[in-house]
């Protein structure tokens, strides 16, 4: 089982559903949507796999696109980073290191318990 997220305390049974589900707290958008003039961007490539499947057949996808492809001049685009979303980005980061920090410090107190409680078991065990 994989940590949680710090955020919601949810467990996931693997790391890639960890990392999609993190994905909902950056707000990055990389997944570009390969139809000429869509132009919608994603956060996840499984959301840009449904979207695409939305476009009816008569569309037509820009040769040799991938998903991760810039968007030309001509169609929109994702909006630009402001200088306040970089600081949300930029607290958000600030707070998951010291959540994580705080998690470290619990997981080395334990660590050092366990390891009283072993050789307080041992010493038993030697000298019964």
């Amino acid at each position: 089982m994989w940590t949680s997220c710090p955020q919601h305390d949810i467990p996931f049974s693997s790391r890639h559903d960890l990392i999609l589900h993190l994905t909902a707290h950056t707000g990055g958008r990389s997944y570009l949507c390969p139809v000429d003039d869509c132009g919608k961007v994603y956060k996840r490539a499984d959301f840009l796999a449904r979207h695409t499947q939305s476009h009816a057949s008569h569309t037509h996808i820009k040769p040799g696109a991938d998903r991760h492809s810039l968007p030309d001049d001509s169609a929109p685009t994702a909006p630009e980073l402001t200088p306040a979303m970089l600081d949300a980005q930029l607290a958000y980061i600030r707070d998951q290191i010291d959540a994580r920090t705080k998690q470290l410090s619990h997981v080395n107190a334990k660590t050092r318990r366990l390891r009283l409680e072993n050789d307080i078991l041992l010493d038993a065990l030697e000298h019964p």
